[in-house]
């Protein structure tokens, strides 16, 4: 059974989170702030609307697939993970799946949403050779400004590429 979510944030993450929706949206968008003031559950939020706002795929269901991305399994484990756990409840929106990559699979409405939570310590060649075969709605990188910045560009060049065209 789903249930609609309701996010309250401030006016500057407020503003932030239209601009997202709208059809001109950056490609890229950080948002840096003290501890505890929301950060993650208005990224989650973000991916969330966007998940039952993309346009619908030739048979009437809202595709995505996102990666969601922590510098260590431990503090994707620990932090992310905990979050999402908060807002997108197992018991309704189906259960993360793997250890490292974990997969959640969430259905409820029109919306089909696979997320990928993933960790990523460097930019070394085996990892990026590995992201170059991947297709994602777009990336949620938790705690970003500790990724290399060659990691970063890579996970964004893999965005926009799923659902595919024809669907």
């Amino acid at each position: 059974m789903s249930k609609l979510m309701h996010f309250r944030s401030s006016p500057v993450l407020r503003q932030a989170f239209n601009m997202m929706l709208n059809p001109g949206r950056p490609d890229l968008l950080c948002v840096q702030g003290p501890i505890e003031s929301g950060k993650s559950v208005w990224s989650l939020g973000v991916l969330y609307a966007m998940a039952c706002t993309i346009p619908r795929c030739n048979d009437g269901v809202r595709r995505s697939k996102w990666l969601v991305v922590r510098n260590s399994y431990p503090d994707l484990e620990s932090g992310t993970l905990e979050t999402v756990k908060q807002w997108l409840k197992e018991d309704i929106y189906g259960p993360i799946k793997g250890k490292g990559p974990f997969r959640h699979r969430c259905q409820f409405l029109d919306v089909d949403m696979l997320i990928e939570y993933r960790s990523f310590r460097d930019d070394g060649e085996e990892l990026l050779r590995a992201l170059r075969s991947t297709e994602y709605t777009g990336v949620w990188i938790n705690e970003g400004q500790f990724m290399p910045l060659r990691l970063v560009t890579q996970m964004m060049d893999r965005t926009g590429r799923y659902p595919s065209k024809a669907d």
